[in-house]
């Protein structure tokens, strides 16, 4: 649990100012394995899709994909 924690604050520390980004906060009562690091993206705010945020982390070896319901701005 605690590597992914680590590989969260990374994330978190690099894309936390972005506009349009927003992580899924822990709750008060609860500590996440932070397994999965899952955003929400504003699209209008950010400024870039969605898809292009995938094509690019896929470019880096970074797997991510779409979650179900969780962009706002843009259809798929």
């Amino acid at each position: 649990m605690a590597y992914w924690r680590v590989v969260f604050a990374r994330y978190d520390e690099a894309l936390s100012g972005l506009s349009g980004v927003d992580f899924i906060p822990e709750l008060e009562w609860s500590k996440s394995n932070r397994w999965l690091t899952v955003l929400t993206m504003d699209l209008e705010k950010a400024g870039v899709s969605h898809l292009a945020i995938i094509e690019a982390l896929s470019e880096e070896n970074i797997e991510a994909r779409p979650g179900l319901g969780m962009t706002r701005g843009e259809s798929d």
